[in-house]
Formats: structure tokens, C-alpha cells, sequence
């Protein structure tokens, strides 16, 4: 690519604004991600975020906070950017103060919301999430097992005024969804 080129999407914010965040890179080199996460954040600039932050093995280990607890402040600080968020980690993230305290009342883009939680009970999402923090949220999913059943109401706390699609999902063998 030609120095032209190179510079132009350097500097192209919303080239940047996507991102994929494993959670289980942290473990091995946590400054090295600190610091490509926050090169990264600082290309998008004010663009609206989209990302995927997951954690590949549901084996939580005694690291598993220490980790998460280094990869959520530089994207808790850019909540109000959020647009588009796909949230796969195991329930006891979203449990963590930093999560709970961080998010609540600071997501106002926010229109389309994923959860992979696990065994994750509904109203700890629903101190986050509240109907008022986020007023352009049009969609919502949450996955379904057989423990978890495919419903929404009553359980499920997230009632919104600009709300128009919610889902549940069933995630199949080789990672396909249906909805």
C-alpha cells in the first residue's frame, strides 16, 4: 500500500470503529492489548462503536476477573459511543462493579444489543440496561437453552419506548444460529 493510501486509513475514523475484543489475549500480554485496544479507540475518534467483546472458553479460572477487569475501562469509557454491541462472557462480568457502575445510564446510541451470558439472571442486565439510559436501542437478543426457555416476558426487564425487535436465539453445533 502506497504512503497515500496508508495515511488515509490511518485517519479514516470510521475504519476503525468495529472491533473484535477476546477477552482470553489479555492472559497472555495485557499491556500489548492495553495499548493496541487504545491505538485502535483513539483511530475511531467520536465514530459510533461496534464491537464484539467475548471471551472464547467458558473456564473462568482464578485470572478470568484480573483480565476482564483490564480490558473494560477503556471501552466502559467510550460508552456513550456504543452502537452496536455483541457481549459474550460468562455471567459473573456482568455482576463485576466496574461492569454495573460503568455502564449504568451511559449508553445513549446504543441501538442494538446482543447478550451471551450463560446462566445469567435477567435483572443484573436490567440495572445496566435501563429503559431511560438508552433511548435509540431498537433491538435486543438474548440466546435460550433448555434451562433458560425461550421467553421474554415477564422475566426479561429491558422495556424501552423506541424498542422494535426483540429475539432469542438457539446457538447450534459449528457456531449457526436460528432465531
Amino acid at each position: 500500500v502506497c504512503r497515500t493510501w496508508r495515511h488515509i486509513a490511518l485517519n479514516t475514523p470510521r475504519l476503525w470503529a468495529s472491533l473484535r475484543i477476546r477477552v482470553d489475549d489479555w492472559a497472555r500480554n495485557p499491556s500489548l492489548c492495553s495499548l493496541r485496544l487504545a491505538e485502535w479507540l483513539a483511530r475511531a475518534k467520536s465514530s459510533p462503536l461496534s464491537f464484539i467483546l467475548h471471551r472464547d472458553a467458558w473456564d473462568f479460572g482464578a485470572s478470568f476477573p484480573e483480565r476482564l477487569s483490564a480490558a473494560f475501562p477503556p471501552i466502559l469509557a467510550l460508552s456513550t459511543q456504543w452502537r452496536e454491541v455483541d457481549l459474550r462472557l460468562p455471567a459473573e462480568a456482568f455482576l463485576a462493579d466496574q461492569f454495573q457502575l460503568g455502564l449504568r445510564d451511559r449508553v445513549p446510541a446504543l441501538q442494538t444489543l446482543h447478550i451471551s451470558a450463560g446462566r445469567m439472571q435477567d435483572r443484573y442486565l436490567g440495572d445496566c440496561f435501563r429503559a431511560n439510559s438508552q433511548p435509540a436501542l431498537y433491538v435486543i437478543a438474548k440466546p435460550h437453552t433448555s434451562r433458560n426457555p425461550p421467553t421474554l416476558e415477564p422475566a426479561y426487564p429491558f422495556y424501552w419506548k423506541g424498542l422494535q425487535r426483540r429475539g432469542l436465539f438457539t446457538r447450534l453445533a459449528e457456531g449457526g444460529l436460528t432465531h
